[in-house]
C-alpha cells in the first residue's frame, strides 16, 4: 500500500524530524541539489543528486535540504505485509547511488498523481502497483551491488593503504581515486557506504 508520495522542488528550508520514525518505509529520490539524513547520536549523512535514501520503518530519523544547494527530492511512503518480505532484499545502505534515478522519480510522480484527488479503489491500486514497481527496481539495483561488493571492498582497502603510506603528507581525492582505480565520485560513494564517512575524512581519522 502506498500511503503518500510527492515532490519538493528546489526545497530551500525543507526539513523533517521524526523522533519515533514512521510506520512504513520512506524512500527519497534526490534528482537535483543536495540534502542530508541523520540518526540519533550519529553525524548527518550527505545526500547528493543521483542518490536515493531508504528509511526503514520504526527508526527515528531526520532529514533536510542543503542550505546552499537545496535538493529537489521525490518521495514515496509504503507499508503492508508484503513489505516485510521485501525489506531484506533492499539492503541496509541508507544513502545509495541509483542508476534508474529518472525512472524512480517518475514513479514517485505517478503515485502522487494517483493519490492526489480523493482516490478511489482503482487509484489506490495504481499507487500500490507503482510503489511495488519502484521498490522492486531498488531491490534489483541492491542485488547487483551485492555482486560487486568484493570489488568495492578492494577499492576501499587500496585507498586506505595509500592513506597509511602517506600519513606524513597531504593527499587529495584525485590521488586516492587513482590508487583505488576508480573515479573520485565513485570512491566517495564507496567510503560513505562502507565506512560511513568520505575518503578525506577517513584519512584525517587515520592520522589521529
Amino acid at each position: 500500500l502506498c500511503t503518500d508520495a510527492g515532490c519538493y522542488p528546489h526545497a530551500r528550508g525543507h526539513h523533517c524530524r521524526r523522533p519515533m520514525g514512521t510506520a512504513g518505509l520512506v524512500m527519497q529520490v534526490c534528482l537535483k541539489g543536495r540534502g542530508w539524513v541523520g540518526f540519533a547520536h550519529q553525524p548527518p549523512m550527505p545526500v547528493q543528486a543521483g542518490e536515493v535514501v531508504l528509511l526503514v520503518p520504526g527508526r527515528p530519523h531526520a532529514y533536510g535540504a542543503d542550505d546552499s544547494q537545496p535538493w529537489t527530492v521525490h518521495y514515496l511512503h509504503a507499508t503492508g505485509p508484503a513489505l516485510v518480505e521485501l525489506l531484506p532484499r533492499l539492503g541496509t545502505t541508507v544513502v545509495r547511488p541509483a542508476r534508474h534515478l529518472t525512472q524512480m522519480a517518475a514513479l514517485c510522480e505517478q503515485a502522487w498523481q494517483a493519490l492526489a484527488h480523493d482516490p478511489d479503489e482503482a487509484a489506490l491500486l495504481i499507487a500500490a502497483g507503482t510503489a511495488w514497481h519502484l521498490l522492486l527496481l531498488l531491490g534489483a539495483e541492491s542485488a547487483e551491488s551485492d555482486l560487486n561488493q568484493p570489488e568495492d571492498d578492494a577499492r576501499v582497502l587500496l585507498a586506505e593503504q595509500e592513506m597509511r603510506d602517506h600519513l606524513d603528507r597531504p593527499l587529495d581525492l584525485a590521488g586516492l581515486a587513482h590508487a583505488a582505480g576508480c573515479s573520485a565520485s565513485h570512491l566517495t560513494v564507496l567510503f560513505r557506504n562502507l565506512r560511513g564517512r568520505p575518503p578525506l575524512t577517513q584519512f584525517r581519522h587515520l592520522k589521529m
